[in-house]
Parts: C-alpha cells; structure tokens; sequence
C-alpha cells in the first residue's frame, strides 16, 4: 500500500497521526524481518522502535519522488546491521519456538488445527534451514523479496545495490534454494 503524495507531505511536515498510520502499517513486517535474523522477538520489537524513531528524525531526508518503503527498509537493515555488528549475531542460531509461535500470530490471525500448527513449525524450520546455507546478504535479498514483498527496485534501494546485481543474486539464491530443499527430499515449490 503506497501512500499519497498528501499523506507523504504530512508526514515530511511532522504531522503525528500520519505517523502512527505508517507505524501501524509497517510494524509488524518490520518486526517480522529482524527477526529472521536476530532471531529473537523481544529484540526485534525494541530495533523496531529504534527504526521508527529515527523515520521520525530523518523525515526530511526522505526524497518525496522516492519510493517510501524501500527508504523505510533501508532504515531498517541499517538499523539491524548496527545491532548485528555490535552483538555479533549469527545466522546458524534457531528461532526459538516462542519467538516462531509470536511470528506465526503476526502472520496468521486465524486458528488452526495442531497438525496444520506442526506442518507449519516443520516447514518454518526447512525454510530457515535453507536460509541459513545461503551468505547472509543472499538471505536477506530473499526475505525481502520474498517475505517481506519488496519489489525488485525497493530491495534495491534497501540493500544500496543496483538493480541488475539483485536480480542476478536473487535468481543464484532461488537455484541454491531449489538445489537444498530437493536434497531434503521436499518440493522447492512447497517453499518458494
């Protein structure tokens, strides 16, 4: 959902309900993407906070012809390299089963049955598995594309790389991925 150029104005001007509508928009995708890497809800929330306040602080950096997500995003993978660098995080630690239970509520609302619950665990746990044999900024491409939904030309942005290297790590990423989950015994349709 994109905002408009109103909206965008308002925002650059400091108007404080805009703001809550881009962090009511945003937080939970936010959240969602530290945590596949620092692998660790609480955190997430607390680099989440730190990613929306300095959105509040650098509002007028943002270049209003740009695309608003991919600068939010880039605020975000700055903000988690920064704590990453600092704690020294690796991407081989599993997300623990009360941080993927809090990740699953934000992603689907709605009950399920306890075999529907253990399929998606086991198939969470193939997924990060296969995450965790790509390099670290393959992995991040892909749970931005993938993931998070970012388009091409946003995770451009986020990440600082041209279009083209994107795409062409993104693509050599997929075929790693493929090449994982077949030598698993699974589909790599059933994940990508």
């Amino acid at each position: 959902m994109k905002f408009s150029p109103q909206e965008l104005q308002k925002f650059y001007d400091g108007n404080p309900t805009t703001f809550d509508d881009i962090v009511k928009r945003y937080a939970s995708e936010i959240i969602r993407f530290i945590s596949f890497f620092t692998h660790n809800y609480d955190l997430a929330e607390e680099l989440a906070q730190e990613v929306f306040l300095r959105v509040y602080q650098r509002r007028r950096d943002f270049r209003r012809n740009d695309n608003f997500k991919g600068w939010l995003y880039t605020i975000a993978r700055n903000v988690l390299m920064q704590e990453l660098r600092k704690k020294r995080y690796t991407s081989e630690v599993p997300l623990s089963e009360t941080d993927a239970a809090r990740l699953h509520e934000q992603t689907d609302s709605s009950q399920s049955q306890p075999d529907k619950d253990y399929q998606l665990r086991e198939a969470r746990q193939i997924l990060l598995s296969g995450l965790n044999q790509l390099k670290y900024e393959d992995a991040e491409l892909i749970i931005l594309r993938y993931f998070v939904g970012l388009s091409l030309k946003e995770v451009s942005r986020a990440m600082g790389m041209p279009l083209g290297t994107v795409g062409v790590k993104i693509q050599r990423s997929l075929i790693s991925l493929r090449q994982f989950f077949e030598k698993q015994g699974y589909s790599a349709e059933d994940f990508l």
